[in-house]
């Protein structure tokens, strides 16, 4: 369980069958009808989800669509302990039991939810669940979420590249390098006042960092002897792309304003990405910044 979390939230889940992109261009969502309320109770059941939490309004509004409703009777198996499965549910009325080894273990109703791991991974079930009376419920097939999750890991890595575009040093990359940068980020999250940096650290690694969601405020700034005024970066600016090129960083303390989502890199993995002559990227962004001031 903590494996899917953690690769659900970095949205680095293994699938059994990895999906090829060539295979979005003639995929179409299902979309089943429901009344308004049932896509509420839908919605309301993948908030409370981990594997759901991370998906953008679109994508999720995509999902609620291609939920299924299904009735099921008294009685009847919804999913068999040991079978592979391939469809996660909601249940919207009624209530079912969990028996394992043929022993009851818990009881669902209304806006629960159970199968997530079969969207992750084509594993066993790990119990039976029968309907306790008379259901109605609501499930999204595997290959719906495992595409709709891909598209969404795809769009975000679009977003990136744009901003990765943005910054001095990396504009005249490749977009096979600055894919490769955005796909190498690491998605850190922060609470409000946490601090991720002092300005009077021992050690202080070379990171680069776009905020991503929330604001950072970056005070005492120290470096080369000038005195620098406290900035504010919010979602979509960048920060930290000079020391991560030339490994002498500023120093400075880096504090979340509210909620905090960061996509950050380190030096070592910018250079294993791009490369080890970093001198040179360094040489052309000069050579290019010092032509622009001679031609205005």
């Amino acid at each position: 369980m903590k494996d899917a979390q953690h690769g659900a939230k970095k949205l680095k889940v293994v699938f059994a069958a990895p999906l090829q992109p060539m295979d979005f261009g003639s995929f179409v969502t299902k979309r089943y009808e429901k009344k308004d309320e049932d896509d509420m109770l839908i919605v309301k059941a993948l908030e409370d989800n981990f594997v759901f939490s991370h998906l953008s309004e679109s994508r999720r509004d995509k999902l609620v669509d291609a939920f299924e409703p299904i009735s099921v009777k008294k009685g009847e198996e919804v999913i068999t302990e040991g079978d592979v499965g391939d469809f996660f549910y909601v249940i919207g009325d009624g209530e079912v039991d969990f028996l394992v080894g043929g022993n009851q273990v818990g009881t669902a109703g209304s806006g629960a939810t159970f199968g997530e791991l079969a969207l992750l991974y084509q594993a066993p079930r790990a119990a039976t669940v029968i309907a306790k009376c008379d259901c109605k419920l609501y499930r999204l097939d595997q290959d719906h979420f495992r595409r709709i999750l891909m598209m969404q890991a795809q769009d975000e890595v679009s977003d990136v590249v744009k901003i990765l575009k943005k910054v001095p040093y990396f504009e005249d990359l490749g977009t096979e390098k600055l894919n490769k940068i955005a796909a190498n980020l690491h998605i850190k999250h922060f609470r409000d006042g946490d601090v991720l940096a002092r300005s009077d650290d021992e050690f202080y690694v070379p990171r680069f960092s776009i905020v991503k969601e929330g604001i950072i405020k970056i005070t005492d700034i120290k470096g080369g002897g000038t005195d620098y005024k406290d900035i504010t970066f919010k979602a979509g600016d960048f920060f930290g792309d000079a020391g991560i090129v030339s490994g002498n960083p500023l120093k400075a303390t880096v504090t979340a304003s509210g909620d905090v989502t960061m996509l950050v890199m380190s030096r070592e993995t910018f250079v294993r990405v791009v490369g080890d002559n970093i001198e040179e990227l360094v040489r052309h962004h000069m050579d290019k910044k010092m032509l622009v001031s001679r031609v205005s």
